[in-house]
């Protein structure tokens, strides 16, 4: 159902049009260009961890698209608004459900419940385990909420596969990547939906979060959002302990289907203020060019090289120089 990535260049990294934020504005009972709430991040609470610095930088850019908009009433029109959950509000997991049923009446509930009962289950899983579940996955639907999904006419590229690697436990319990799988009946391998959490100091987002058609019926969505906040409120282990927010992208991405969502999961428009440390910014010395030659599978791809090395480059160990 969501697809959320500026780095590779998608739609949520243009500007949204003045018409697109005012129709989100109101599907959230505001006034285009209201004073909003600002959640304010630190990429860094305790830790100190040099191995980190791949969060701090692919993070960075993450946020970057939704800093404060300041007083320029003309920037605050372009400015896309981040859609996040303040976990503060809710102590415990049923709080975040309750809430959740008050706006939408129960239904939600009652469909994630639908997918629990149909035998899906959510699992922590390692990451990138489900490379050809995922083109499965997009494949199903040729037209999602940002658009006509490429997945869907063509075949699988040569040499995607799913294993059953297991979630491995994080270097630093402040900065970390967590990768949620659907399975239904214990089939561990051919997952129907899949999402992609990364952590940076006292906040989560979401990088990825996408089901199959098939599931899409039967609540399976609401029961993968469900279970990863369930996860994250009950605190009780040192990975989710001191989040305050959930990043889920920006309220104007896709359609109002998507919007919707939004709103009955309680991902509110907000704007982010944030400080970056010295060790959260992109290299100054980083040459696009010498890193596609020395990486010529980056150049056969096609992609931006920035984009690759924020979000893989950096956590493989890609040299540039």
């Amino acid at each position: 159902m969501i697809s959320w990535s500026r780095l590779w260049g998608g739609p949520a990294a243009l500007a949204p049009t003045v018409a697109t934020k005012k129709a989100r504005y109101r599907r959230f009972g505001l006034a285009r260009g209201q004073n909003l709430p600002v959640a304010e991040l630190h990429l860094r609470v305790a830790c100190d961890k040099p191995c980190c610095r791949p969060f701090l930088v692919s993070s960075a850019a993450e946020i970057a698209p939704f800093g404060r908009p300041g007083t320029n009433p003309i920037a605050r029109l372009f400015r896309p608004t981040a859609a996040a959950t303040d976990l503060s509000a809710f102590a415990t997991p049923d709080a975040y459900f309750r809430a959740v049923s008050k706006e939408t009446a129960g239904k939600y509930n009652r469909s994630a419940n639908k997918g629990r009962r149909a035998g899906y289950v959510t699992t922590l899983t390692g990451p990138d385990a489900h490379a050809l579940s995922l083109h499965e996955i997009r494949a199903s639907i040729k037209v999602r909420s940002r658009g006509p999904v490429k997945e869907a006419f063509a075949a699988p590229p040569a040499g995607l596969f799913d294993t059953d690697a297991p979630f491995p436990p994080p270097a630093c319990d402040e900065h970390w990547r967590a990768d949620f799988a659907l399975f239904k009946d214990g089939d561990v391998r051919r997952s129907k939906a899949l999402a992609v959490l990364r952590r940076c100091g006292d906040f989560v987002l979401v990088l990825h979060m996408i089901g199959h058609a098939d599931i899409l019926a039967v609540g399976g969505m609401k029961l993968l959002q469900f279970d990863i906040m369930d996860w994250l409120l009950r605190r009780d282990v040192g990975m989710t302990k001191g989040i305050r927010w959930l990043v889920h992208g920006a309220i104007e991405d896709g359609n109002a289907g998507l919007a919707d969502w939004r709103r009955y999961v309680r991902q509110c428009p907000v704007w982010l203020g944030y400080d970056l440390p010295d060790e959260a910014k992109f290299p100054a010395d980083f040459d696009p060019a010498r890193y596609l030659d020395m990486h010529p599978g980056v150049r056969a791809a096609g992609v931006d090289p920035r984009a690759h090395y924020i979000a893989h480059g950096m956590f493989q160990g890609f040299d540039y120089k």
